[in-house]
């Protein structure tokens, strides 16, 4: 599975998430599919929090597979930011990104 393919959104995924969180999605996706012998698992499971430091208020979105096991973060200031869990499920034709309540 690559993930080399056309990107659909659900429309929960789509009213729920904030644009830039896409962008971040799917950049996080197209590096991992991005690197020479590296083993993409068709499921990717994005954990959105949001975190407070201080004044400011933090997107932290936690990228994990089962097979083979991997798992990236990255944390920017948004003050949108929320709390939801996300999958990205490829089919080889398309990839589709979700809430996991929608699955």
């Amino acid at each position: 599975m690559s993930f080399n393919s056309d990107a659909y959104m659900t429309r929960g995924f789509q009213r729920e998430i904030p644009e830039i969180d896409k962008l971040f999605l799917l950049a996080m996706i197209n590096e991992k599919s991005a690197l020479p012998d590296n083993e993409v698992d068709y499921l990717q499971v994005f954990n959105l929090t949001r975190e407070i430091v201080g004044d400011t208020v933090f997107q932290k979105i936690e990228n994990t597979q089962e097979v083979p096991s991997s798992k990236s973060e990255v944390s920017f200031p948004l003050p949108e930011a929320v709390t939801a869990k996300v999958f990205c499920i490829d089919s080889e034709e398309y990839f589709t990104f979700m809430l996991a309540e929608e699955y």
